[in-house]
């Protein structure tokens, strides 16, 4: 891009599918590359590639954006900004976007050689029987994968079908994790570097929100000995990733651990049967509050949170216990008498916790 910034001043920059800077070049008077990077999201909102080159203002500057494309592939988009216009910076990138393309070319065939690789171990290590470890630790290592080192497992699921987008963003999210990736139906399995199984899941569900992909973890799995049950891991992340579904919390992240007994008890269910037990349970002491603006539902919580004593429950909703006993006697009206105790008791706390973990 040096030569374009040369000659015309300004500053260029070449980005991905994903609108990452690949490279860029900036003169002394030219506009930060994150100005390029906001007009390319509002281009590639508007437009279609074929529509070709697309100028607009920004920041008092021109903004020229053009697809890097190759035949049928599109590969990424060159821009070029300056104060004012440059007549010849159509021609002038359409010859850049040329050399870019066949750069981009070998860029692709690289990588994916690379996550043809990253994607066959992990389903080797995955596939039922034994493993020779220590031979999947030297592959792991030529790619980069440090499986000595703390790892998580993760599951990618989508809320449709496994889109060749989200495929492409979880390779090259492996890639830049040194981690590894495969991909079985309608979900995305990763084993990435982390001690937070969690804060993992949440970090891999943000960067991939432009695919609203919900991510379920598994971990931290220790030393290449861990691998022998990385099976089991990713099952447990795959309930996890079925909850927040069920949860409607498409898009989230969260560990299996997060989610404790409920991922297991719940994580093959759909959302409308969690909504169905929720509202079963709760609408009416909801509905009662709304009518009458009561505390109920908050009594509920902290009669359960206080393991039934009223006393203890006055003193987390800092009011008299008089009123503790004047609200469960309004909680026997709405939910019938026998909702403190057995598996009717049960049913509330379930319900409870899970509106909880929606709300998460």
């Amino acid at each position: 891009m040096d030569p374009v910034v040369d000659l015309e001043g300004g500053t260029a920059a070449v980005f991905d599918l994903a609108h990452r800077e690949i490279g860029s070049a900036r003169s002394t008077e030219g506009p930060p590359v994150d100005l390029l990077r906001r007009v390319l999201d509002q281009v590639a909102a508007d437009t279609e590639p074929s529509a070709g080159l697309v100028t607009r203002h920004a920041d008092g500057h021109v903004v020229a954006v053009t697809p890097v494309v190759t035949g049928p592939d599109h590969l990424g988009y060159v821009a070029f900004a300056s104060r004012g216009p440059v007549p010849a910076i159509g021609r002038v990138l359409g010859r850049v976007g040329s050399v870019i393309a066949l750069i981009l070319l070998g860029h692709r065939a690289r990588d994916e050689a690379d996550n043809r690789v990253r994607g066959e171990l992990l389903a080797e290590v995955l596939a039922p029987g034994e493993h020779d470890l220590e031979a999947v630790a030297r592959r792991a290592a030529r790619l980069g994968v440090d499986v000595d080192a703390s790892l998580v497992a993760l599951v990618v699921a989508p809320e449709g079908r496994m889109s060749r987008a989200l495929q492409s963003e979880c390779r090259s999210l492996a890639r830049v994790e040194n981690g590894l990736v495969t991909t079985y139906g309608d979900r995305g399995v990763m084993l990435l570097p982390g001690t937070d199984a969690g804060a993992t899941a949440r970090d891999v569900a943000g960067r991939l929100a432009a695919h609203r992909a919900t991510v379920g973890a598994s971990g931290p799995i220790a030393g290449i000995a861990g691998l022998a049950g990385l099976d089991e891991h990713v099952e447990r992340a795959g309930r996890a990733a079925r909850l927040l579904l069920a949860l409607d919390r498409a898009g989230d992240g969260a560990a299996t651990d997060e989610l404790g007994l409920y991922g297991l008890l719940f994580s093959e269910v759909d959302r409308g049967t969690v909504t169905r037990l929720i509202e079963r349970n709760l609408g009416p002491v909801r509905e009662f509050d709304r009518a009458r603006g009561t505390a109920l539902l908050d009594t509920l919580h902290a009669w359960f949170a206080a393991d039934g004593s009223p006393s203890a429950t006055a003193e987390r909703l800092f009011v008299h216990v008089n009123t503790v006993y004047q609200r469960l006697d309004r909680l026997d009206s709405v939910l019938g008498g026998g909702w403190r105790r057995g598996d009717r008791a049960l049913e509330l706390r379930l319900a409870l916790r899970l509106a909880e973990l929606r709300a998460a």
